[in-house]
């Protein structure tokens, strides 16, 4: 049983640093664009 819980919680864990690291992703990218557009 505790393996059982031990391998739920490492799927929620990688589903919530994927869905972290995407969410990562977009705003770094997102601040980058302001950067550029407000340093021209």
């Amino acid at each position: 049983m505790r393996l059982h819980i031990r391998s739920t919680v490492l799927t929620l864990a990688a589903a919530i640093a994927a869905l972290a690291g995407t969410v990562g992703l977009s705003g770094t990218q997102r601040d980058r664009h302001h950067h550029a557009a407000g340093s021209h």
